[in-house]
């Protein structure tokens, strides 16, 4: 069997048994109490009453996730909220804050570097473990258990903080950060106001934030912050705040190849590595593209980047693969179609072919334009064909196929196995849109197609 039908053969096993949990996820994950935490990385989360009746009321909140510039993301939280006690009666309990999660294959996920205060004062808290129903089993899941007083008709200020990862897929370009409103549901009436901030190391846009404006709480972004804000809030599943970004190394890269290049317009190696950077602020694997409008923009952007790039640095076959890579996403699903850009792709493609034969980066990349542009550019036992460019005269636009062409066998001058791809009969599906308040039936099925379009993208990390 050669190394592409092997390849594929270990996909599909790998993409069933990844159904299989899926499926399991899907129907058989009930939680006891109403405020244990979704599965992935643990997200951020209210502390709620460990009583079922209370008169304290969660009057205010104001949640900052401060993202740090690393790899793999993660933020720092600070969470303060203002309780006051609605009772004639003084109440003393035990608040509870969910401090891990299961990340969706039954491991135990944890916050790091707990900490609460209570009216600016440090508390200790008890870790317990607190029982979840997963699979009709109980599953323990970690907590922070620590006592408050709430005296009548007074404000009592709770603040917690700590770090918390957050969840993306290898070979995506994107992170997400959560945080969970519906564990103050068990506080006496709504939630008086909740606030949430988040701070980038860099300049919040609608670039390096997703559908920035699509939830109905936005309130608007200056500078480092963006501001969402609830108000009378009785908090369910679907209030629960999700954030995507573009991941903050990706962005921090296109801010510092910027600088540079102001100092040193000449360098050809900055400019491929802006015309990178910018590609991978708006792809998803598999070749779609994000769906809130700002595609064109950042396509553009890399475009202008990787021409650049190559007019410095003519003999480099990298940066004409490079640039055959992004020009092959015009026309695919949410991309801005631009006919033209097919063209250059094989032109480009051709180039990095003639500089660099056996390089297997230009061969990879050689081999994904093949197959997206299957009319343009055809694989042979010694190379490639381009009868597009060849015949006479030369055609004006490549349409884009209507439906996904079988992948050539690998040529020999390719010793990579070619990685697995749809089948001629299935077109690649569209990628749903990224939600920011979803319902559980998306979370396997979404965990599910990303690991599809991931395991068979991961072998062409792309330049």
């Amino acid at each position: 069997m050669n190394g592409y039908f092997l390849a594929k053969t270990q996909l599909l096993k790998k993409a069933a048994l990844t159904l299989a949990v899926a499926l399991i996820l899907l129907f058989l994950v009930v939680p006891v109490r109403a405020d244990v935490a979704p599965p992935e990385q643990p997200p951020g989360a209210n502390p709620g009453p460990d009583s079922e009746t209370t008169q304290v009321r969660m009057v205010d909140e104001v949640v900052t996730l401060d993202v740090l510039a690393e790899e793999p993301a993660r933020a720092h939280v600070t969470a303060e909220f203002t309780m006051r006690n609605l009772g004639s009666q003084a109440e003393s309990m035990d608040v509870r804050f969910p401090l891990g999660a299961q990340d969706g294959f039954y491991n135990i996920q944890e916050i790091q570097n707990f900490g609460v205060r209570v009216n600016d004062k440090p508390l200790s808290y008890r870790r317990v473990m607190l029982e979840t129903m997963v699979y009709e089993q109980v599953t323990q899941m970690p907590w922070a258990l620590f006592a408050v007083s709430f005296p009548p008709g007074e404000n009592v200020f709770i603040k917690v903080s700590y770090d918390v990862a957050g969840t993306a897929w290898d070979y995506d370009n994107f992170v997400k950060f959560t945080y969970i409103l519906e564990t103050g549901a068990g506080w006496k009436d709504t939630i008086g106001s909740a606030t949430i901030v988040l701070r980038l190391p860099y300049e919040v846009s609608e670039e390096n934030v997703l559908d920035l404006r699509k939830n109905p709480a936005f309130k608007g972004f200056s500078g480092r912050q963006a501001t969402w804000l609830f108000t009378d809030l009785e908090p369910t599943f679907e209030d629960n705040f999700e954030v995507y970004l573009v991941k903050p190394v990706i962005w921090k890269q296109i801010k510092a190849e910027k600088d540079n290049l102001a100092r040193n317009p000449q360098d050809g190696e900055s400019w491929g590595r802006l015309g990178r950077a910018y590609k991978r602020s708006f792809t998803y694997p598999k070749w779609y593209c994000r769906e809130d409008g700002t595609s064109a923009g950042l396509y553009a952007a890399s475009k202008e980047a990787y021409q650049q790039a190559v007019t410095l640095k003519p003999e480099d076959a990298l940066w004409h693969a490079g640039f055959a890579d992004l020009l092959v996403y015009s026309g695919q699903w949410g991309c801005p179609d631009i006919p033209e850009d097919r063209i250059r792709a094989l032109q480009e493609i051709r180039l990095a072919l003639e500089i660099a034969p056996n390089d297997p980066k230009v061969q990879e990349i050689a081999s994904i334009v093949s197959f997206l542009l299957p009319e343009g550019m055809t694989q042979k036992d010694n190379g490639y064909d381009f009868p597009w460019l060849t015949q006479t005269p030369a055609p004006t636009a490549l349409p884009v196929p209507s439906s996904t062409p079988e992948l050539p066998a690998p040529s020999p001058a390719t010793p990579t196995p070619q990685p697995p791809l749809p089948s001629p009969e299935t077109p690649p599906a569209p990628r749903p849109s990224l939600p920011l308040c979803g319902s559980a039936l998306l979370v396997p099925l979404l965990a599910f197609g990303l690991y599809l379009l991931h395991a068979s993208r991961s072998l062409w990390w792309h330049v």
